[in-house]
């Protein structure tokens, strides 16, 4: 008789554990799904986490992200009544905030912590830390790149239970979270290559010409930079191609120190081109002032510059013209003071 009851007993625990691994694999199935959707990067993610919360019913789902120096809170699902923490959790010290968790990697394979209590004695600040979000116990899955580790999928105080495997949902969510957070960094950082010049960080001609086309579409003022970097192929020719780029790059930095990243571009070669949108016309003047007094002041700043303000973008083509031959004038003008051989067109 014991022998018929241990063996039905071994053939319910079968079951049990079957249907445990079939439950967990279709929760990971579903939320892989939702991460490789067509949602957008945010809906997406923060659909991903809403969702695998009615599986595993924590108080606080989070993904954090770290470079190995400082650590960010960048998605997050909270329970009703629980007090988020996304605004908080930003650019802590890693070392301070999770460095300790490495310590947990070295033995397992996600950072496990039934009870906070057991930090109290060697972990002060990660435990005072987890003490005020209520955090009791805790489940980190860490995600990496290039073996790499870049951040954690959390769960906190997450429901304790015998129908899933809680830990390698987790583990598995947080490969696929790793994944959907590594392809959307590569695909904005061609997004910004596209648009941008490598050298300088400003604009590109692309990015110029995309401009010009949505501003002469618009309506209101704007107000039209051309700046041209004087005796840069002097510079190359005496120091070499290195120090012509570092010129090219103090430019860049003058020009957006005035007027802003956003709106300066890098037209090829040694010319750079602002466009000040929807700026009055004394704003304007006055902002080209500073720039003259900066390249009469420091010497290192030899840039050519020709500046026109309209009040109807319509007519920017026409602007760009104009100040596009003021700077090449201004350039003449540099090259006949300097006594400089050099033909300017």
């Amino acid at each position: 008789m014991a022998y018929i009851f241990t063996n039905v007993d071994h053939q319910q625990e079968l079951k049990i554990s079957i249907n445990r691994i079939r439950v967990t694999n279709d929760i990971i199935l579903q939320i892989s799904r939702l991460l490789s959707n067509d949602e957008d990067y945010e809906t997406c993610m923060n659909h991903a986490l809403a969702q695998l919360s009615t599986y595993i019913e924590p108080d606080r789902l989070y993904v954090l992200e770290t470079d190995g120096i400082t650590v960010s809170n960048t998605f997050e699902w909270c329970a009703e009544g629980i007090e988020p923490e996304l605004d908080t959790l930003q650019n802590l010290s890693y070392d301070d905030y999770i460095g300790s968790w490495e310590e947990f990697l070295k033995y397992d394979s996600s950072v496990l912590i039934p009870d906070i209590e057991m930090l109290k004695a060697h972990d002060p600040i990660d435990y005072a830390n987890l003490k005020r979000q209520g955090i009791k116990r805790l489940l980190c899955a860490p995600f990496y790149s290039k073996g790499k580790l870049v951040g954690y999928l959390g769960a906190d105080n997450y429901e304790i239970s015998d129908l899933i495997n809680t830990k390698a949902i987790l583990e598995a969510v947080s490969y696929f979270i790793g994944s959907k957070i590594a392809n959307h960094k590569l695909v904005s950082q061609l997004a910004y290559l596209s648009k941008h010049d490598s050298l300088t960080e400003v604009g590109n001609r692309a990015a110029l010409a995309e401009r010009i086309d949505a501003l002469s579409r618009s309506s209101g003022s704007v107000g039209v930079v051309f700046a041209d970097v004087n005796g840069l192929k002097e510079t190359n020719d005496a120091h070499g191609h290195r120090a012509g780029d570092k010129t090219l790059q103090q430019a860049a930095r003058v020009l957006s120190g005035i007027w802003g990243a956003a709106n300066v571009y890098r037209d090829g070669g040694d010319e750079f081109v602002a466009l000040l949108p929807l700026i009055s016309r004394s704003d304007f003047e006055r902002s080209c002032k500073k720039l003259t007094k900066i390249i009469g002041e420091e010497k290192r700043h030899r840039l050519a510059i020709g500046a026109v303000w309209i009040d109807d973008a319509s007519r920017l083509d026409q602007a760009i013209t104009q100040a596009d031959q003021l700077m090449y004038r201004d350039k003449a003008e540099y090259y006949n003071r300097a006594n400089i051989g050099r033909t300017v067109r």
